[in-house]
């Protein structure tokens, strides 16, 4: 769990505000700048498309607001909290779901059992390695080799979140490559903690992973989904994107890129499943301090080798049925 008190401390909103209000300011002026040296008729055309946008998007746009980009960094997640605060989320009547969203630390972490992407999976020694099932598909997938180790998410102190109980405490992710075009594309395991540390997988003994991606550890931070009133056409929107999460996340509301929310969550009834998790594509931020909970330092860019690529900016979607049995879905832009 992080000190969100500690990272509001360490960037309040109001200095990010400010920050961006200059930034404004030196965009207004190169605007028109611009506009100075259009013709009479582009402007005319640029008014005509200025008064097509769409004034419910302007109800919900505010200008002087950071852009909550992927939540990743724990500063990402101090605004998105001071904002919720500011606002009165907890008083706009919105149904809400209790939620472990995930931020993010570069490299292995203290513990094996820690929630991860990459790196070593907390698993016993003797097992065999996870191997790619066969395809009879239009595309073969290399069956018989080893599958990548994706993710580990620890759930042990998310179990209230859940009913019934879990089958384990640690969910281990396997995955054949980076398109999940297939329900074999995944593989699951679960772990119970306490395994000892002398029987555990070592670093020699895994497979090279199928892609290049970060290797990092999450820290939980218990908060609450909003499934607000804001129109889907506002999405990128500040409100929007405060109220619904888009992270990895355990329990909470799935935050799905194509599909309609009320109706993914009505096929779920019925078929009697709750949502499990969201392992999101991970892109830090640049250019702004503590890209990762520990590291300080900005990022000038966003190399491959510090992103999780799932896809075209993807998530997968995990859910778990009343006799412990996972299913999944992939959606990307």
């Amino acid at each position: 769990m992080i000190d969100i008190e500690e990272w509001i401390a360490i960037a309040p909103l109001e200095i990010a505000e400010a920050h961006l209000s200059a930034a404004h300011d030196e965009e207004e002026r190169i605007r028109r700048e611009w506009y100075s040296n259009l013709t009479e008729q582009q402007k005319v055309d640029l008014q005509r498309v200025q008064h097509q946008c769409s004034d419910l998007q302007e109800q919900f746009y505010e200008r002087d607001m950071p852009e909550f980009g992927d939540l990743v960094s724990p500063i990402t997640l101090a605004y998105i909290e001071q904002y919720r605060t500011r606002h009165k989320f907890n008083e706009q009547g919105w149904r809400s779901l209790q939620v472990d969203v995930i931020v993010w630390a570069l490299g292995e972490p203290p513990k094996r059992h820690w929630t991860k992407i990459g790196g070593l999976p907390y698993r016993p020694a003797d097992l065999v390695w996870p191997t790619i099932l066969p395809d009879d598909g239009p595309y073969p997938a290399k069956s018989g080799e080893p599958m990548t180790f994706l993710a580990q998410i620890n759930l042990s102190g998310s179990r209230d979140l859940f009913s019934p109980p879990l089958p384990g405490e640690v969910l281990l992710v396997f995955a054949e490559d980076d398109t999940f075009s297939r329900e074999e594309a995944l593989h699951f395991e679960w772990y119970q903690l306490g395994i000892p540390e002398e029987n555990l997988i070592a670093a020699n003994d895994t497979a090279v992973p199928a892609w290049r991606f970060v290797s990092c550890h999450g820290f939980h931070h218990r908060t609450v989904d909003y499934f607000s009133d804001v129109p889907e056409e506002c999405y990128y929107y500040p409100r929007s994107r405060a109220a619904l999460l888009d992270a990895s996340k355990i329990g909470g509301l799935p935050c799905l890129v194509q599909s309609n929310l009320e109706e993914f969550e009505s096929e779920m009834r019925a078929s009697n499943k709750q949502f499990l998790a969201q392992i999101r594509s991970l892109y830090p931020p640049t250019n702004q301090y503590y890209p990762w909970l520990n590291q300080y330092e900005p990022l000038s860019e966003c190399r491959k080798d510090l992103t999780l690529e799932l896809s075209d900016n993807g998530s997968i979607y995990l859910f778990i049925d009343q006799e412990g049995r996972i299913s999944w879905t992939f959606e990307c832009a």
